[in-house]
């Protein structure tokens, strides 16, 4: 496999913590939930402790807990005192008292979250068919710059 277009590079999303958090350091000594151990936010959340001078595992740990709702049920039970989610887990956690912390996608680090991804075979045997893919992926993507408006009610629809 390779990798041919990265459309999500930055962690695209929120770190939820429990009302009592009021920095990143406060989480020392507690845990952060994600859904796998080798899930995309489970190495979001490394990079994202790391980047703020704290090690996974070791003063925080990033315990493997299941989807987001079931991740939002541990911190309401205080299994956990963060989570990192994204739209619309990020409004019902809000809902549930809890607050955003901070928005990972304004760190701007580097996390490949979203790909398209083919193997040479198929690229070196369709080439003419996955350029005119990733044209036309360019084509769309620019659109959303261009007609907001057209592409909301496309996606409505």
């Amino acid at each position: 496999l390779v990798t041919i277009a990265g459309l999500v590079n930055i962690s695209p999303y929120s770190l939820v913590v429990l009302p009592e958090i009021t920095t990143i350091d406060d989480l020392r000594g507690g845990a952060l939930a994600v859904n796998s151990l080798s899930g995309s936010a489970a190495v979001a959340a490394g990079s994202i402790l790391q980047h703020f001078g704290l090690r996974p595992n070791e003063e925080v740990a990033i315990l493997a807990v299941g989807d987001q709702g079931e991740r939002l049920a541990a911190m309401k039970a205080g299994a956990v005192q963060a989570t990192l989610a994204s739209p619309p887990q990020t409004l019902e956690a809000k809902e549930m008292g809890f607050k955003i912390l901070l928005d990972t996608a304004e760190l701007g680090l580097p996390h490949q979250h979203t790909a398209i991804n083919s193997t040479r075979r198929f690229l070196s045997e369709h080439r003419p068919e996955a350029v005119a893919f990733m044209k036309a992926m360019i084509v769309a993507l620019a659109s959303f710059d261009q007609d907001e408006a057209g592409v909301k009610e496309t996606l409505e629809k």
